[in-house]
């Protein structure tokens, strides 16, 4: 699979297809093997690829929201992703703590929000 450039995790995908299936037939693991195990492991360092994903900086949030209004089909639509986008820029927030997921239910409410302001009063 090295050789045919497939994903470390596809990989671990096919070995634990493969160990479901003895210890399914009655047969012992032959994907816990000592050097079974090794050789997974040596494929995931080998098989790692450089993050080639970079920080969104105040110039791309900008033409994001520039943008916008091609992309959303209402005024308000365009709002709301404009609101949201910066909100998670400014605020360091994740997708997952601003979106709504069945999996995770560790959404920001609205009353965690707190306006942050200097000794002047200003933000």
């Amino acid at each position: 699979m090295f050789a045919n450039n497939y994903a470390c995790s596809t990989a671990r995908t096919y070995v634990s297809a493969l160990g479901y299936c003895h210890r399914l037939a009655g047969y012992s693991d032959p994907t816990k093997v000592f050097w079974v195990l090794e050789m997974l492991k040596g494929y995931t360092k080998m098989g790692m690829r450089v993050d080639t994903r970079l920080p969104i900086t105040l110039p791309i949030l900008l033409s994001i929201v520039d943008n916008m209004p091609s992309l959303c089909s209402t005024l308000y639509e365009n709002r709301l992703y404009q609101a949201m986008c910066t909100t998670a820029f400014f605020a360091f927030l994740r997708v997952g703590k601003i979106t709504i997921c069945p999996r995770s239910p560790f959404v920001l409410q609205i009353e965690q929000l707190v306006k942050l302001e200097d000794q002047t009063g200003g933000f």
